[in-house]
C-alpha cells in the first residue's frame, strides 16, 4: 500500500543556508504543528505471523509425533524386511554353490568308477580269464554245430512221449518255419 507523501518531505529548501545574521544560521527550521510527516513504520505479513504465533493444541501436537513415529516405523519395518531379505538371498546362493561342488564331485567319481569299470570288463579280460582260469579254447569252424528247424514241430514228453498239435496251429508254425533256420552255437566250447 502506497502513503502519500506531502512535499515538504522533500523540500531541501529549507536546509539551505541564509545570508544575513549568525542567529539565523544556528536556528534550526520549526516544526511545523499541523503538518504530520508520515512514518516509516514495519509491516508484518498477518498471515506469516498468525501461523508463527498460532497456540497449538497438544492433541494435534500428539497426533503429529504419532505420524511421525509411524513413518519412522515403517521405514525401519521396510529397512529390516531389506536386510533380512538379503540374508536369505545369500544363504541360498551359499547352499546352490556347496550343491554344484558335490554335484561336479559326484560327476568326476562317476567318470572315475566308469573308467575303472571299463578297464575291469573290457574283452581282453574276459577272454584271458576264460582261456587262463576256466580252460576254455577258442573253437574252430569246424567245431561250429548248426541245428535245422527246418523239420516237425513237436513236442517230447518225458518217456519218449509226443503230443500232437490240432491241424491249424500246425499249418501256422509251418508257415512261420518255412525256410530252414540254422543257429550258430557259441564261440567257445569246452
Amino acid at each position: 500500500m502506497a502513503y502519500p507523501t506531502p512535499k515538504s518531505q522533500y523540500d531541501f529548501s529549507l536546509f539551505e543556508m541564509k545570508t544575513g545574521t549568525a542567529a539565523n544560521i544556528s536556528t534550526a527550521p520549526k516544526k511545523r504543528a499541523e503538518e504530520k510527516k508520515p512514518q516509516m513504520r514495519v509491516v508484518v505479513n498477518n498471515k506469516r505471523k498468525n501461523k508463527l504465533n498460532k497456540i497449538v493444541p497438544a492433541s494435534v501436537k500428539r497426533n503429529s509425533v504419532l505420524k511421525a513415529g509411524a513413518v519412522l516405523f515403517c521405514l525401519l519395518a521396510v529397512l529390516g524386511m531389506v536386510i533380512y531379505m538379503q540374508a536369505k538371498l545369500d544363504n541360498v546362493n551359499r547352499e546352490i554353490a556347496r550343491t554344484e561342488k558335490t554335484l561336479e564331485e559326484t560327476k568326476s567319481e562317476t567318470v572315475r568308477l566308469q573308467m575303472e569299470l571299463n578297464s575291469i570288463i573290457s574283452i581282453d579280460k574276459v577272454e584271458d580269464y576264460a582261456v587262463n582260469t576256466l580252460g576254455m579254447v577258442k573253437i574252430e569252424s569246424g567245431q561250429v554245430e548248426y541245428i535245422d528247424l527246418s523239420g516237425e514241430n513237436r513236442v517230447v514228453l518225458s518217456g519218449n512221449k509226443t503230443l500232437n498239435l490240432p491241424a491249424e496251429e500246425k499249418a501256422e508254425l509251418e508257415e512261420e518255419n518255412s525256410s530252414s533256420q540254422k543257429l550258430k552255437i557259441g564261440e567257445y566250447g569246452n
